[in-house]
């Protein structure tokens, strides 16, 4: 079988790295839009663009693997190939990537961590957030999910995460699930929430995301539920978490609990909330911080987190107005196309996104345990 990898970065050289163990499998090329980088060569594999792909295609390449993270880019990247006659599309699960794990492929293609769309009848959702907590112990200033509002834990309800994700599976096909919050670790119930979501998503990739304090006071059983179910902490940089990192790798690694650091060091917030209502949404959804974030929240899924949570900033600073947009879409309304509407989710704006800055405002990142509006709004 010969192969291209769409992407130049770690996880597309990783990926790389693991095909040419297997016999019968041959990389021809890397696949990327960068012009500037075009023609250059990795491990002595040739970039090229996806026109010089069309042309390679069927002729001197078998199929094509998409290895870029952004979950975006991604989803444009796999329109991109589709549009210029690309039939046999893989997608790359970077949990192989960042639990460095063998990556075995069959001379079929077949692998536990490429996904091919061909074989898949229903419409594809690369990434799916839920918070099955809404309250945080970290409180930072301008939190996305609004987690330092919450006076509470605000766990998720154990039936409802079920109820929900099993209709979301039936309904599409998920590649890559992250539970968060808040702070995750403050649901007493998480060892169960792993659970279920491995046996309603068994070829997902599922990941905790943390700010890794609260990963010493765990029980065994959430560790053991993660080992046992394959599911990973992704854990943030914040300066308090990295003062205990050497501690927290050590509880993992003791308890064989796979986890992934954020490659940067959280230093910055951003924020992008305008409650004037007024921007240019093609503009705002441009430079949108959760472009591509799939959010799913108590039975409605939605274009991104700000829509399905904006309700407690709302509520909070007298915003009520905003609620009365047109925000996700009943998860468990028959007459609604699946594929169609995340179709739509990737290419169009929503109502929500007339609330969001066509500019990013950055600022330190800090606690704030008495926040304001001003910590959201752009100037």
């Amino acid at each position: 079988m010969k192969l291209a990898i769409f992407g130049t970065k770690s996880e597309a050289k990783y990926l790389a790295e693991q095909i040419k163990k297997n016999n019968g499998l041959d990389i021809k090329f890397f696949v990327d839009n960068n012009i500037n980088i075009q023609g250059k060569l990795i491990d002595n594999i040739k970039i090229i663009s996806c026109n010089e792909l069309k042309a390679l295609y069927e002729k001197e390449i078998d199929a094509i693997i998409v290895a870029v993270r952004g979950t975006h880019s991604r989803l444009c990247i796999i329109q991109q190939l589709k549009e210029v006659g690309i039939e046999k599309i893989g997608i790359f699960k970077f949990s192989a990537h960042d639990y460095k794990r063998e990556v075995a492929v069959e001379r079929n293609g077949n692998s536990k961590y490429i996904v091919w769309l061909d074989r898949i009848d229903k419409p594809i959702l690369p990434y799916l957030e839920i918070n099955v907590v809404d309250g945080c112990n970290l409180k930072c200033k301008g939190c996305t999910h609004f987690s330092n509002l919450y006076e509470d834990v605000g766990e998720v309800e154990y039936q409802h995460f079920v109820k929900d994700l099993t209709q979301v599976a039936l309904k599409s096909c998920v590649i890559q699930l992250r539970l968060l919050g808040g702070e995750p670790l403050l649901n007493k119930d998480l060892y169960r929430i792993v659970e279920a979501a491995r046996e309603i998503l068994p070829d997902a990739d599922i990941e905790v995301v943390t700010n890794g304090l609260l990963i010493p006071r765990q029980e065994m059983r959430l560790y053991d539920s993660m080992h046992k179910n394959g599911v990973g902490f992704l854990i943030s940089k914040y300066k308090p978490t990295l003062r205990i990192k050497p501690q927290i790798e050590e509880i993992l690694k003791k308890n064989k609990v796979d986890y992934f650091f954020e490659r940067e060091d959280i230093l910055e917030f951003g924020k992008t909330l305008s409650m004037e209502g007024n921007s240019n949404t093609e503009n705002s959804q441009k430079v949108c911080i959760s472009r591509g974030c799939r959010f799913l929240r108590e039975g409605y899924l939605y274009k991104c987190p700000f829509e399905g949570l904006i309700d407690k900033f709302a509520a909070t600073f007298a915003y009520n107005d905003v609620l009365k947009i047109e925000r996700g879409f009943d998860i468990y309304d028959e007459s609604i196309d699946w594929g169609q509407k995340l179709e739509q989710y990737l290419k169009n704006p929503v109502p929500m996104c007339r609330y969001c800055s066509e500019k990013c405002e950055m600022f330190p990142w800090e606690i704030r345990s008495k926040p304001e509006k001003e910590d959201w709004l752009v100037k």
